[in-house]
């Protein structure tokens, strides 16, 4: 996890100084974290033995579908 976290950081110190100092490079500072959570996503995936091996913490299965609609917190009294 450390040396994920500090290619990471990295990536993201890089793409930063660059989209600064070159113009046509602009929309790589905030695309930069973007790549940088498709890239770890990615691998995570791709090979297991990060998970298994060396610890590397992942979310897992996130459930699909529409939140319900409550209105439980709109509740209020209305005094005239």
């Amino acid at each position: 996890p450390l040396i994920l976290g500090t290619i990471f950081l990295s990536f993201l110190a890089i793409t930063k100084r660059i989209s600064k100092k070159n113009r046509r490079f602009r929309m790589l500072g905030p695309i930069g974290p973007l790549l940088t959570c498709m890239a770890g996503t990615v691998l995570v995936w791709a090979w297991p033995a990060l998970r298994e091996d060396y610890g590397v913490a992942h979310v897992g299965h996130v459930p699909g579908g529409t939140i319900p609609i409550s209105f439980g917190a709109l509740k209020r009294e209305v005094t005239w």
